[in-house]
This record gives C-alpha cells, structure tokens and sequence, in this order.
C-alpha cells in the first residue's frame, strides 16, 4: 500500500467513525459525505469499481440529504427512490461477482439511515457498514480499511447502546427524540 493509499484510507476511516459519534444529524451527513469523497479515492486507487461508485454517489447524496428541509415531503422520497435505483444500476454495471453485493448493500443502507431523521438510524448504519465492508475489504487485501471498519463495528456498538437508540433513543439532540410510546403499549 502507497503513503497515498494510506493517508486516504485513515483520513476516510477517522471521518465515517466521527460520523456516527457526533449528535447532529445534519453535521453527521456532512461529515459522512467527506467521507466517502476520501474512500471514492481510495477505492479507485485499489480497484474496487463497485464501492467507489457506491462512494461517489453517497458524497452527492449527502449534500442533499443534509439540507432535507429545503424539500417538500415528496420530492425528498423521490430522491430516495432516485439513490436507491442509481445505486442497484451502478453495481449492475460495475458487477464483479457476488462481492459486489457487499458495498452494494452497505451504500442502500447508509443512503436510507441519512434519508431518515434519526440520528440513531445513522449509528446503526455504522454497525452494518462495519459488518459488510470488512469481508468486502479483506477480498481486497486491504488491512487498514478492514482494521478501520471493524473499529467503526465497534464505535457504532457502542454508540447505540450509549444513546439507547434501540430503545428510542437518548434525546441527547433535537434529531434524536426519544419515539414516544403509546398509551396502550404504557398499560401493557
């Protein structure tokens, strides 16, 4: 691996891990998008077609999604179904055998956890990012990035138990309200 390589690999692998500490949402999508510019990169560098793609479109996702008060209800689902189809018709394109399916997967993940208004979605998405980006990874003999999404696995691990976000969430910021149960669901 080039000083290259690794200088863009650690700067991706540090900004996806502040993504998913940080409080804001808005703050985190952008932090992400930064991200994923680094890891487009890097990618292209290793060869890894249908993850650079997939990066590629997160860093235009990101910008839109960051400021979904700018659109109305429909035109913001729209752009979801967009993302979501260009991002199933760029592995289709770039398919190099089941292994595609992997960043592929990851990418419609983390495009519909940043779709959403939840900062505890997008701390799961670093749980599943992590689980299928090391496999995708390590196919590429790529340590340092297998290394750094296993420490975004345990990051977001962690950070989901910290903010509850399985049960609802901490309400530690605006984008993260506690979900408000039922009366019923109170009195069972």
């Amino acid at each position: 691996m080039s000083w290259t390589e690794t200088i863009v690999s650690v700067g991706a692998l540090l900004l996806i891990i502040i993504s998913i500490c940080v409080k804001r949402r808005r703050l985190s999508v952008l932090i992400q998008g930064a991200s994923c510019g680094l890891q487009f990169i890097y990618e292209l560098l290793i060869g890894a077609f249908t993850a650079a793609v997939g990066e590629g479109i997160d860093v235009v996702r990101s910008v839109f999604f960051a400021y979904k008060e700018k659109f109305s209800s429909t035109l913001y689902l729209l752009l979801l179904v967009i993302f979501e189809a260009i991002i199933i018709v760029s592995c289709i394109i770039t398919w190099d055998g089941p292994l595609s399916l992997l960043p592929t997967l990851g990418t419609m993940f983390r495009t519909y956890a940043a779709w959403q208004t939840r900062m505890g979605l997008i701390r799961v998405a670093g749980i599943v990012t992590g689980l299928l980006y090391v496999p995708y990874f390590i196919c590429y003999d790529s340590v340092v990035m297998a290394t750094g999404y296993m420490i975004l696995l345990l990051v977001g691990i962690y950070e989901v138990i910290k903010h509850r976000d399985l049960e609802g969430g901490d309400g530690c910021s605006d984008d993260d309200k506690p979900i408000k149960k039922s009366l019923k669901a109170r009195e069972n």
